[in-house]
């Protein structure tokens, strides 16, 4: 069974770090995924070996999308603010007020990263994103909200 582990990163390039750490860490690039704002790293060129994709989702704006989330943020259209994006995340598993504080968060700035993996890596890919951003991010939402 695959497991999303997801963490909510103030910058695009902590998060672009983490996405190396993970594939450096043997996590396949296909289970990999990072949702950022177009405009937090000017080209999509600044994520060359990632295969990025520039999606426009409802309520966030346009959006610089790696993996396989990519894919499934191309293929809503037509929703409610945010509601895309917040139905992929909880699709992926996140609880609905994760769901909400992470398009918050893309809202304001912040980066994404999806680890879709198995039971067995679950806590090796938090680790990873623990020590990429260490921090509490429960904090960091708390402040959106």
């Amino acid at each position: 069974m695959t497991t999303t582990v997801i963490r909510l990163f103030d910058n695009a390039s902590t998060a672009r770090q983490a996405l190396d750490a993970l594939a450096d860490e043997g996590f396949p690039r296909d289970e990999l995924n990072l949702i950022t704002h177009q405009e937090r790293v000017g080209t999509p060129e600044a994520m060359s070996g990632w295969a990025p994709r520039v999606v426009a989702v409802p309520g966030v704006g346009p959006i610089l999308a790696i993996g396989p989330v990519a894919a499934a943020l191309s293929g809503i259209a037509g929703e409610v603010a945010g509601e895309s994006l917040m139905r992929v995340l909880i699709d992926r598993s996140a609880p609905s007020n994760e769901a909400q504080a992470c398009v918050e968060g893309m809202r304001r700035g912040g980066t994404l990263v999806l680890v879709d993996t198995d039971e067995a890596r679950v806590e090796a890919a938090g680790e990873v994103l623990r020590h990429c951003a260490p921090g509490d991010k429960e904090a960091l939402a708390a402040v959106w909200r």
